[in-house]
């Protein structure tokens, strides 16, 4: 029943028609009682558990969508309670890595959440979330230091904090947010270094050295801006040349690149 009631809401939030929002917001909230009913009759259920974070993130989602007067708070408070059923598990199963991967998903949605939202200490707040998330990813990649998945979390991780670490006032910021992104950009090589066909591999180099070009540029690091620069350009041109279809926004970012490093006979 629970899962049927997710179904009709996410069908009804998808098709956007007159009343379908206040359908789907009582579908959710059904979702979410029955899941806590469950709960209630098995309270050492970590299945039963795990139900009513979903249906509590869910509910913060759809929330976080609609942006109706008190919705922001609402979504807040539902992804608060999700991440602290998640951290209930983790705690009861500390060797776990579903359990680890599940708290590193409520961490990850509560600090995109703040740092949408940017209310006064929302980065704060958003960056303390995401310095955990980071924690936990490397946990999980120490234990699997051979799974492309964990370092693929692990650099997203760490480009999340330099993006909000580069929000944030001040050169010693920008410098910490520059030393981020460069770890994330080792991690970016190796794991194309490794998989050297991949275009999800190679577009990740190039978003990544793009990202530590801007990094390197706000601090008048302007050797390791060229250099990163043009590495985007040189990755992006290796896929296109073999055949590669990207999507368009790599596209035009190439085209940008061509033309501002001079490549236009390529």
């Amino acid at each position: 029943v629970a899962v049927s009631l997710i179904k009709l809401g996410d069908f009804l939030a998808g098709r956007g028609q007159a009343g379908d929002a206040a359908r789907a917001l009582g579908y959710y909230e059904r979702s979410l009682a029955v899941a806590e009913g469950l709960l209630a009759a098995n309270p050492g259920s970590g299945q039963a558990a795990r139900d009513v974070a979903v249906s509590l993130e869910r509910l913060g989602d759809f929330l976080a969508g609609r942006k109706q007067a008190g919705d922001a708070a609402r979504a807040l408070g539902y992804y608060e309670r999700s991440l602290a059923v998640r951290d209930g598990l983790l705690a009861a199963n500390p060797g776990s890595g579903q359990a680890a991967r599940e708290v590193v998903v409520s961490l990850i949605k509560l600090g995109d959440f703040l740092a949408r939202r940017g209310q006064a200490g929302d980065a704060a707040r958003a960056l303390g979330y995401y310095e955990r998330s980071l924690e936990m990813d490397e946990g999980l990649l120490a234990a699997n230091p051979g799974s492309a998945d964990a370092n693929r979390d692990v650099l997203v991780s760490l480009e999340r904090m330099a993006r909000e670490r580069a929000k944030q006032p001040g050169e010693a910021n920008a410098r910490a947010a520059l030393v981020l992104q460069q770890r994330a950009l080792a991690i970016a090589v190796s794991l194309r270094a490794a998989n050297p066909q991949s275009v999800f591999y190679g577009r990740t180099l190039a978003v990544s050295n793009f990202l530590t070009y801007q990094r390197a540029a706000a601090v008048g690091e302007q050797e390791l801006a060229r250099q990163c620069l043009g590495g985007c350009y040189e990755m992006l041109h290796e896929m296109i040349s073999a055949g590669c279809q990207l999507d368009s926004s790599m596209m035009n970012l190439y085209g940008q690149l061509k033309h501002a490093l001079g490549r236009a006979g390529e």
